[in-house]
C-alpha cells in the first residue's frame, strides 16, 4: 500500500472525521516523532497505519497531478513498479 498527504489536503482528515480508516494499538508519530500513545485512528497516509508514504511537494487534494510534480513522478514510478525511485517524506 503506497499513500501521500499533502499538509493541507482536508481528505484524510476528513475520513477519520467520517469514522473511515481504522484503529490499532500504537503510536501516531508526525515526521517520526511521537505525539499520542495508544489505540489510535488511522488512515492510509498517517505514519501508523504503515503503508508506504511518499513525498508530496504539492498542495490540496487535486495537486498531487500537478505536472512535473514529485507527488505525480511518486505515483507514476509505483504504478509502473519501479518501487525504488519513489522519494520518500
Amino acid at each position: 500500500m503506497w499513500a501521500e498527504a499533502a499538509r493541507n489536503d482536508a481528505v484524510p482528515l476528513g475520513g477519520k472525521v467520517a469514522g473511515l480508516g481504522g484503529y490499532k494499538w500504537g503510536v501516531e508519530t508526525w515526521h517520526g516523532l511521537p505525539y499520542n500513545a495508544g489505540y489510535v485512528q488511522t488512515v492510509p497516509s498517517d505514519e501508523a497505519f504503515g503503508a508506504h508514504r511518499m513525498a508530496v511537494d504539492t498542495s490540496g487534494h487535486s495537486g498531487y497531478w500537478k505536472e512535473d510534480s514529485t507527488s505525480l513522478q511518486n505515483q507514476a514510478a509505483v504504478v509502473t513498479g519501479r518501487y525504488n525511485q519513489v522519494v520518500d517524506p
